[in-house]
């Protein structure tokens, strides 16, 4: 009986949650989700859902199609590579892309990496030109040792090693709004580059993995690395601790969000507040 009341409870659940992001997706389409009506549509469907990250899409929705990459030359690069839940999803990849190359970004600093940091070097090269800014277009700041050496393996495969680089940079206790949450140490090897005055176009968010704040406390530093029209994109923006820490880096005018995008698993855009110049 109880296992039939819990059946009950969650294909409920499910079915709720299925109904409120197709009606968010009628509503806005691809315009941002404004974070007023995102906090309260948010709330609301935890609150009838009995659920946390009630507005997270299930794997099911995503597009995982390497063959759906719009891009040419991104596709290229990555046409026999196998997408997962873990990666950025295609259609979050590829308006990703579209809107580097539409703002000619030659600089991303990401957080996270893998084929996501093959589509951004490769983008950014093409809009670099003879412009000053040279390689790395990309610097990838990840917590674990064994991810991080799995994308650079990657990058010489493809023969693109020279475009991003990854560093490896460990996870230790920080402080944030009075709680402690996991952050980067800022000490791993090849820092060098943003230590000499290397400067972002883009914050590209999708690490760490930890939860809590530990987003926003990652955005937070890399501002520090961005240039004054700095973009901020954070993926996963529709799940609990995301949607807290665009909460937290509004409240706190660290970045100006426009909303969250309904494609993938959610993604805020955002810029740099002018306090935080």
């Amino acid at each position: 009986v109880i296992g039939k009341i819990r059946w009950a409870i969650g294909s409920r659940s499910r079915f709720i949650r299925s109904k409120i992001r197709r009606w968010m997706k009628t509503q806005y389409g691809l315009s941002p989700v404004p974070p007023p009506i995102l906090f309260a549509v948010h709330l609301v469907s935890r609150i009838v859902t009995w659920s946390s990250s009630p507005l997270f899409p299930p794997t099911e929705e995503l597009d995982l199609n390497v063959e759906n990459l719009s891009d040419s030359d991104v596709h290229l690069a990555l046409r026999h590579q196998v997408f997962t839940f873990w990666n950025v999803s295609v259609e979050t990849l590829n308006w990703v892309v579209k809107h580097v190359r539409e703002t000619k970004v030659g600089r991303v600093l990401e957080f996270g990496s893998g084929l996501s940091t093959i589509a951004w070097a490769v983008a950014c090269r093409g809009n670099v030109g003879d412009q000053d800014a040279g390689p790395p277009y990309v610097i990838a700041s990840v917590e674990n040792a064994e991810f991080a050496a799995r994308t650079r393996q990657l990058l010489v495969d493809l023969h693109l090693d020279h475009l991003a680089m990854v560093v490896h940079c460990p996870l230790v206790d920080r402080e944030i709004n009075g709680r402690i949450v996991k952050g980067y140490a800022w000490d791993g090897e090849g820092l060098e580059y943003l230590k000499s005055g290397w400067r972002a176009d883009m914050l590209f968010v999708d690490g760490p993995s930890t939860g809590d704040l530990s987003r926003a406390l990652a955005i937070i530093d890399g501002l520090q690395w961005g240039s004054d029209q700095c973009v901020v994109l954070l993926d996963d923006a529709l799940r609990d601790d995301e949607i807290r820490s665009i909460h937290y880096l509004q409240t706190h005018k660290h970045v100006a969000f426009a909303g969250v995008i309904l494609i993938g698993k959610g993604i805020a855009l955002g810029g740099r507040c002018v306090q935080s110049r």
